[in-house]
């Protein structure tokens, strides 16, 4: 058997330069073709309609016989022989995620080759013992704009300083994906399609090993497993001893090259969301493997070392060789820990800590989305099929008790199954660190260092889709059945014909932005009312048949089929209670015209959640404009505009003709939004009036809790290691009331003893030589990275339609918003004692945060600036907060007043 070598297919060797898309997909193709011993299979396609495959390599048997076979845990936990001594191992080979990490992917065609044509002894045992999926690229478009990038800039020189441009791409590089999501942070919540066909084909395979290539900082070595703290705790035990078993084959593996490499460094694995670490819920061993980047040229390190491309293939190659080769050695012993991480998960959570969850169908969008995010992670979930009421439920924002009537459609989801651990991570309310770790974090910002952080530490499916949901200790009474058993609910039969108007109800807001984008005139209730015996909130949405031109009745129809909205007929205007459908307290909508800016200092993955959310799931146009220009575009073509996060300030990122085009459009009457930190630029350019938590301490009642000025200045440890060995209290964590429960290891910091306003503390504090900015710079490196906080909304605004008035708001190290004297106040962030909710959040950071503004609404000429202090799109996944997003655009451009 005669096998084409990259080298014969390409016309290079591999490492020589990087290999494009297209070389890979028809060579893939080629190794199938020509090798008995592979597959070549297409799982899915991109959202700009790539396409993504993966080469199935074993022998004959294996492939015929285990290939869309299901392993039979309970024939390992027999200790069935013959079974286990048939079994392959299955091992998921992963590179490209990011499309900007290049050596991943042309080490994969490497291993390919090597397993379709190798003869020599270690690759024949791993084609005996392991059924290995390669799938070299996940990440085509992402792929395509670095090598873009690269090529264009390429010389006959070669460029090695990491200063050049070659090796700086421009905005948008690729990172990300078609939309410029971060795809490694989306293996739970998959708001791509990729990922959703991805999570699929990995659950399909059910493999035992699961790789994924990066690469990191041109300056660094090679990292790969074992990971830094903090470790999640809902883990399987077994993966740590796998680590350690795998890491000593692939450092020997480095030692004989001679090469350097670490371990137990940056990567934590704190959040379960990254494909480097989700699949260790599913029982497998995750290995990440992160090489020095070269862009894939070659690159001057500052110690004077030259690494090429070629390096960079090669250690990412031999690490993947040393790994397959280790569970090819003991396969039958994966096999078996694979099966005990699925009981030990079913077992500590039925025996240490059992909890039933319940979400309520109240919310159509978010709760479908819910279970989708569920069933597609394979976890088992009933469905209740008569009301019954239960009692001694817990919630997700405060400790209460409470008894609660279930009615038919609600989920529940136990902890006692396979999957326990990531029923765990997905909806417990809080995820709980060691008391090791904190003590370490708390040193480390004492110390003015870096957070050891890599990532959110708050992610609770229930807080980010701000779902009624709750959860119990003891068995719940009912009749429940398995959801992929029974259809949640009929299909609505359509609604007869109205005389005068539909009435709707629109939980999301995307049908209603889809209706107005085909020319339906919508109106939104400004007060409550009852008809037919059905009450409707402020929010509620009507449509006059009068006012409209021809037919819109297939259009409702149709976002009633596919349960986008809740419809009801309305036969006259007469309202007995609350207003008539005729009056003015039903304003006319206008249909937004949406520019989004972006370019050269604009976060490429909020600009990209943004441009994600109108053109793949609302599904209406909106026009992507570089902000930089704003100055020579006609901005009268728009009423919403929407400015993500920014890399920098606002003031010198935008030129002076660009930034008066701004304000003056706003001026005459567009809606401007400004997402996360762009709130704090906008301040600094002088768009709003509203400023920075930073700029007020002096001027505000902010309770200063944890330590003193003296102490912050001092920078003491706070007695960290105390001679009685207790942890002090400047040292805990804030603690939520849902999240105490979860968490009895640390004790959570008691709000009673200390609580100063930061101009008393400053008067009553002797010897002060660090000014005020310096003290405020020290109290902020304490703020959240990544954790939920409590906001209240301005009961019945309009910008707080269809949302909670308690919600769980994602805070990630930005600042905080202080009202300006032209702005009026839509949302704050929670008192002290009730403000943390799910994360590790310190008690400087609740003195700082409490009371200041999440949301604001400013006038401005005969437009309005709206401003949000986190960025409510964060990741695509945060539905709870989206809601207030969308009520900006379409309501904030509407006609009514608040």
């Amino acid at each position: 058997m005669t096998i084409t070598s990259p080298h014969d297919f390409l016309g290079f060797d591999i490492g020589e330069r990087p290999v494009s898309h297209e070389q890979i997909r028809l060579y893939a193709k080629e190794l199938a073709d020509q090798s008995e011993f592979v597959e070549h299979r297409e799982y899915g396609t991109t959202s700009s309609g790539q396409k993504l495959f993966t080469l199935i390599i074993g022998t004959p048997r294996n492939l015929e016989r285990h290939v869309d076979v299901k392993l039979d845990p309970e024939k390992i936990r027999s200790g069935n022989k013959r079974y286990i001594e048939q079994t392959p191992l299955v091992a998921w080979i992963g590179g490209g995620i990011h499309g900007n990490e290049l050596s991943g992917v042309d080490s994969a065609i490497l291993t390919a080759y090597r397993l379709a044509a190798g003869q020599d002894e270690i690759t024949q045992n791993i084609r005996a013992n392991v059924l290995t999926y390669i799938d070299p690229l996940f990440n085509p478009e992402g792929r395509q704009r670095a090598l873009a990038h690269t090529n264009a800039l390429r010389r006959q020189q070669s460029a090695q300083d990491h200063q050049d441009m070659v090796h700086n791409e421009f905005w948008m590089h690729g990172r990300g994906n078609h939309y410029l999501f971060d795809l490694n942070r989306d293996a739970i919540f998959q708001t791509q399609q990729q990922s959703r066909f991805r999570v699929a084909a990995i659950r399909a395979a059910e493999p035992q090993l699961f790789v994924d290539a990066h690469e990191m900082g041109w300056d660094d070595t090679f990292l790969f497993a074992i990971p830094a703290r903090p470790l999640n705790p809902h883990l399987p035990d077994g993966v740590h001893e796998s680590w350690l078993e795998l890491g000593e084959d692939q450092a020997a593996a480095f030692d004989e090259m001679g090469r350097s490499y670490y371990t137990r460094a940056w990567n934590e694995v704190f959040y379960p969301g990254y494909y480097d670490i989700w699949p260790a819920y599913f029982g497998a061993v995750p290995m990440l493997y992160e090489q020095s980047a070269t862009s894939g040229l070659s690159v001057r390190q500052s110690n004077g070392n030259l690494v090429d491309f070629r390096t960079a293939v090669e250690n990412q190659y031999r690490s993947t060789i040393a790994n397959l080769a280790t569970v090819a050695r003991d396969k039958d012993r994966y096999l078996k820990r694979w099966m005990e991480a699925r009981a030990e998960a079913a077992g500590r959570n039925a025996k240490d800590n059992p909890r039933t969850y319940v979400i309520l169908p109240g919310n159509g969008y978010k709760y479908r989305e819910t279970l989708r995010i569920l069933l597609s992670q394979g976890v088992e979930v009933e469905v209740l099929q008569e009301p019954v009421t239960a009692r001694n439920l817990s919630g997700y924002k405060n400790d209460l008790k409470v008894t609660a009537k279930l009615p038919a459609g609600t989920l529940k989801v136990s902890a006692d199954q396979p999957l326990g651990n990531l029923v765990r991570n997905i909806l417990d309310a809080h995820t709980p660190f060691s008391p090791e770790f904190l003590r370490e974090e708390r040193r480390s910002l004492d110390l003015g260092e870096a957070t050891q952080l890599y990532d959110v530490t708050a992610w609770s499916l229930p807080l980010a889709f701000n779902i009624e949901a709750y959860w119990s200790r003891s068995p719940l009474d009912g009749r429940w059945v398995d959801a992929r058993q029974t259809a949640l609910a009929a299909p609505k039969p359509p609604v007869g014909a109205a005389n005068y108007a539909y009435i709707y109800r629109d939980d999301s807001l995307q049908a209603t932005a889809r209706l107005l984008q085909s020319g339906v005139k919508v109106r939104v209730a400004k007060a409550a009312f009852t008809h037919d015996g059905e009450d409707f909130r402020p929010g509620t949405f009507l449509v006059r048949h009068e006012e409209q031109v021809g037919d819109i009745r297939p259009l409702i129809d149709a976002e009633q089929a596919k349960g986008a909205i809740e419809l009801f007929a309305a036969h006259g205007a007469r309202i007995l209670s609350g207003p008539d459908l005729g009056g003015d307290s039903f304003p006319l909508l206008r249909q937004p015209k949406v520019a989004i800016l972006g370019g050269q200092g604009v976060s490429q993955t909020s600009f990209g959640a943004v441009w994600h959310l109108f053109d793949e799931k609302v599904e209406v146009p909106a026009t992507l404009l570089n902000m930089m220009h704003l100055g020579f575009f006609d901005l009268s073509s728009y009423n919403a505009m929407i400015l993500p996060e920014v890399d920098g300030d606002l003031s010198e990122l935008l030129p002076g003709a660009a930034m008066k085009a701004l304000a003056n459009w706003v001026d005459q009457g567009g809606t401007l939004l400004t997402l996360g930190n762009a709130s704090f630029y906008a301040s600094e350019a002088g768009i709003i009036s509203s400023v920075p938590r930073s700029r007020t301490l002096d001027d505000t009642t902010l309770m200063m809790v944890g330590r003193s000025i003296a102490e912050i200045e001092a920078d003491d440890f706070l007695g960290a290691s105390s001679s009685d060995g207790k942890t002090p209290q400047q040292t805990r964590a804030v603690l939520g009331a849902s999240a105490k429960e979860l968490d009895a290891r640390n004790e959570p910091f008691d709000f009673a003893d200390t609580a100063q306003s930061f101009a008393d503390q400053r008067s009553a504090t002797p010897a002060v030589t660090m000014t005020p900015a310096q003290t405020i710079a020290k109290i902020r490196t304490y703020l959240p990275h990544g954790a939920y906080l409590q906001a209240h909304l301005k009961p019945e605004h309009w910008m707080a339609y269809g949302v909670t008035e308690r919600l769980p708001v994602l805070f990630r190290e930005s600042d905080a918003l202080s009202p300006g004297p032209n702005a009026a106040l839509i949302g704050r962030f929670a008192s002290m004692p009730n403000l943390m909710l799910s994360g590790l959040v310190w008690p400087e950071a609740t003195g700082y945060i409490s009371g200041s503004a999440y949301l604001l609404l400013e006038r401005k000429g005969r437009g309005k600036v709206i401003s949000f202090a986190s960025d409510p799109l964060f990741r695509g996944y945060s539905l709870g907060t989206e809601r207030l997003f969308m009520n900006a655009v379409y309501l904030g451009t509407g006609r009514h007043a608040e």
